[in-house]
C-alpha cells in the first residue's frame, strides 16, 4: 500500500512543482495600462464576428492592449501553450477526441445555414435533406485533415453532398457563389453578414442539423496567470452575446414572450475586476489586421 502510495506521489510531484513556479511568476495584471499583446490561434469566425467587438470593449477597458491572431487549421500549437507564447486557442469542435494537455470549454453556438445567390433557381426559404444532398457545395476551409461535424453529421443521414471547390475563406467563396447555383454553408451569424453586402441569400437547414460551437482551450497553466484569465473573461463576455443571438433564432419566443426575455452577462472593469449586467454590448467597430483597439 505505502508503495503505491509513495508511486502516485511522485507522479504527482512534477505537476505539483510546475504549478508552484507558475504560483511564482504570476504577476497581478492592469488592463488600463498594459500594453501586452495577446497571441491568439483562431478560425475565421472569431476574426469576422468576435474580434472586432472585442476590440471595440478594448477601447474603454484596455487601450494599449494588442492581439496577435493566428489562422488555426489543422494542428493546434499544444506545445507553444505550454510554453506560453501562446496565450488561447479558438476553434471549431470537431467529432474526433479533444486535443490531450489542455483545458476546453465551449465558447460559442451556433447554427449553421445554407448560403445562396440572389435570383438561384432554388426560391424556397428552407431545404430538406433530400434537396440539401442535390445542391452543389463550397467548403470555405482551405485545408482539413479531419471530418467536421457537419460531414460526420451528413454521414449518418447518409447523405453525401457533391463538394466543387474548397476556398481558402468564407469570403474567397463569395464571388464562386454569385457565379453559380452552389451553396456555402456556415454559421448563421457570418451567413447574415455576408449575405447583406453581397447580395446573398440564407436558406435554412433541416432543423436537426448539427449544430457549430466554437470553443476555447488553454494550458493548465493559463489558470494562474492574471493576464490570460482577464482574457478568458472579456472574450467570453463577447461571445455569450452571440450565443444568446443564435439561441433565440434557433428556439424563437412567441411574441407576447419575447419583451419579459432578459439575460445578463459579465463585464470586465477597467481595473480587472467583474460585474454582472443586463444592458447588451455596444455594436462591433471596424478593424484592421494589426488588431490595435
Amino acid at each position: 500500500m505505502k508503495v503505491g502510495a509513495d508511486l502516485r506521489a511522485a507522479c504527482l510531484w512534477p505537476r505539483l512543482a510546475q504549478v508552484r513556479k507558475s504560483l511564482q511568476r504570476a504577476e497581478p495584471f492592469h488592463p488600463r495600462t498594459s500594453t501586452r499583446e495577446f497571441v491568439l490561434y483562431a478560425p475565421e469566425y472569431f476574426e469576422a464576428l468576435l474580434l472586432p467587438r472585442l476590440l471595440d470593449r478594448m477601447r474603454s477597458v484596455a487601450p494599449n492592449i494588442r492581439f496577435k491572431v493566428e489562422m488555426s487549421l489543422d494542428e493546434l500549437p499544444v506545445d507553444e501553450a505550454a510554453r506560453g507564447t501562446v496565450d488561447a486557442i479558438i476553434t471549431v469542435r470537431l467529432d474526433q477526441p479533444e486535443p490531450k494537455g489542455l483545458d476546453l470549454e465551449v465558447l460559442c453556438i451556433d447554427r449553421y445555414v445554407g448560403l445562396i445567390r440572389r435570383g438561384h433557381p432554388f426560391a424556397g426559404k428552407s431545404v430538406t435533406l433530400k434537396q440539401y444532398a442535390g445542391f452543389s457545395h463550397v467548403i470555405p476551409y482551405a485545408v482539413v485533415s479531419h471530418r467536421s461535424r457537419v460531414d460526420d453529421w451528413l454521414l449518418r443521414q447518409q447523405v453525401v453532398p457533391s463538394l466543387v471547390h474548397r476556398c481558402m475563406s468564407y469570403i474567397s467563396a463569395v464571388g464562386v457563389l454569385q457565379s453559380t447555383n452552389h451553396m456555402m454553408v456556415l454559421p448563421l451569424q457570418v451567413a447574415e453578414f455576408i449575405a447583406k453586402g453581397f447580395d446573398l441569400r440564407v436558406v435554412a437547414l433541416p432543423r436537426d442539423f448539427t449544430p457549430f460551437e466554437l470553443c476555447y482551450l488553454t494550458h493548465p497553466n493559463a489558470q494562474f496567470d492574471p493576464a490570460k484569465q482577464w482574457l478568458k473573461s472579456a472574450i467570453f463576455e463577447i461571445a455569450g452575446d452571440l450565443t444568446y443571438t443564435a439561441q433565440r433564432s434557433m428556439h424563437p419566443q412567441p411574441p407576447h414572450r419575447r419583451s419579459s426575455m432578459k439575460r445578463g452577462r459579465v463585464v470586465i472593469r477597467p481595473e480587472g475586476t467583474v460585474a454582472h449586467t443586463a444592458s447588451p454590448l455596444e455594436s462591433p467597430s471596424f478593424y484592421s489586421r494589426t488588431f490595435v483597439p
